[in-house]
């Protein structure tokens, strides 16, 4: 088994990297193999949190599509991490908490034998190139469609998230791009191809760039490439 993965990320313009609110992992270690991003909503608390978590325990548990026990575990784990520093914050930060926080969601798993499976909640999109060739999206989105009400995962408990599947599979030399949404329209716009090359430095000149032209929103922006060598 031989996957080379890469996490490309960007921050809002004018924000530094620890105010990406997107997040993303992988686990390639052994069959099967798990990649996860997930998108914090700005407009929660602690989003950053809760996104960083959706991806972490998602994969250390080899979750694919969120579960309703998982999830009352996970929401227990971000109130933990977040009460601290709600403490030291004011009044209308613990306020905003209590709204809780809220993140798309997507999750990737490859298995030996060919076969990959999709999850995901909201508007990160996953790609599938072979041969320098997108094969599809999923879901299938044109780059105008993107809009700013997603379905979303939350830490509020009650709160079922829509979860949609899917399924497919793969060929030594493909790659898999998971990106959250400001980077899926950029990509459906302009083209997948070049993220095959991008080391991180080319991705946030890249990135620049296509904000300055208008093709890329101000909007933290991640792509995690994925691609199989057998």
């Amino acid at each position: 088994m031989n996957a080379s993965l890469q996490v490309l990320s960007v921050p809002k313009a004018g924000h530094t990297d620890a105010e990406n609110e997107d997040a993303a992992a992988y686990k390639a270690e052994s069959w099967p193999l798990h990649a996860a991003v997930a998108d914090g909503a700005t407009e929660s608390a602690f989003s950053r949190t809760w996104a960083q978590l959706l991806v972490e325990r998602s994969l250390a548990e080899g979750i694919l599509a969120p579960t309703e026990t998982a999830l009352t575990a996970w929401r227990t784990a971000w109130r933990t991490a977040v009460d601290p520093k709600v403490q030291a914050q004011p009044w209308y930060v613990a306020a905003k908490t209590e709204q809780g926080a809220h993140a798309t969601y997507l999750h990737l798993q490859c298995t030996a034998n060919g076969d990959w499976q999709a999850a995901r909640v909201g508007d990160c999109v996953l790609f599938h190139i072979r041969n320098r060739t997108l094969q599809a999206t999923w879901p299938d989105m044109e780059a105008g469609s993107f809009n700013h009400r997603p379905d979303l995962v939350s830490t509020q408990p009650g709160h079922a998230p829509t979860v949609h599947t899917t399924c497919g599979t793969w060929q030594p030399g493909d790659a898999f791009l998971l990106a959250t949404d400001a980077a899926a329209a950029w990509l459906l716009q302009t083209g997948a191809a070049p993220a095959l090359e991008w080391t991180p430095d080319a991705f946030r000149d890249a990135a620049q760039a296509a904000r300055t032209q208008g093709t890329l929103r101000n909007d933290d922006t991640t792509v995690l490439r994925f691609v199989l060598s057998s």
